[in-house]
């Protein structure tokens, strides 16, 4: 029973194991950023799968006001949804177009937040582990049934 019960955990480690590290996460680096005439040229580098779509936001926040946060409208470039893996990714903003007033100040910057698309949800995961686990469970419950069915010999008469 105990071998048994051995077998199932380690299949569910392993399966959980390899549905965790399948899942690559975007890196994003090397973000930077400068204002020419009317707009505001943003630079950014995307590690991650290049055969998988992403999704680019970028939002204007500010070090000081705390609670100021703006995305960008009239924007062109690596942003929104597509294959942006690589280096050297461009985004220009025509930021006199979104802003009713100039902005005052340097303590502004972009926040730039990739996420993968497409792939498996989570929740296919959750019932696949789910399924295997039940499987493996009716597995030893059914072994164990069938093992513990054996007749008993009769002890033999007193002497």
């Amino acid at each position: 029973m105990k071998n048994k019960l051995t077998y199932f955990y380690v299949i569910i480690i392993l399966f959980l194991l390899t549905n965790i590290t399948t899942a690559q996460k975007p890196t994003l680096s090397n973000m930077y950023f400068e204002a020419k005439d009317n707009e505001v040229i943003i630079y950014y580098d995307l590690y991650g799968d290049k055969e998988d779509e992403y999704e680019v936001e970028i939002f204007l926040k500010s070090e000081i006001d705390l609670l100021f946060k703006t995305k960008p409208i009239n924007i062109s470039g690596d942003i929104g949804e597509g294959y942006f893996v690589g280096k050297g990714r461009k985004v220009i903003w025509q930021y006199t177009t979104d802003l009713a007033a100039p902005l005052d100040g340097d303590d502004f910057y972009f926040e730039i937040k990739a996420t993968r698309l497409g792939g498996i949800p989570w929740y296919y995961y959750v019932g696949g582990t789910a399924l295997v686990g039940g499987l493996a469970a009716i597995l030893v419950i059914k072994k164990d049934e069938s093992e513990s069915r054996t007749p008993i010999k009769e002890p033999p008469d007193r002497p």
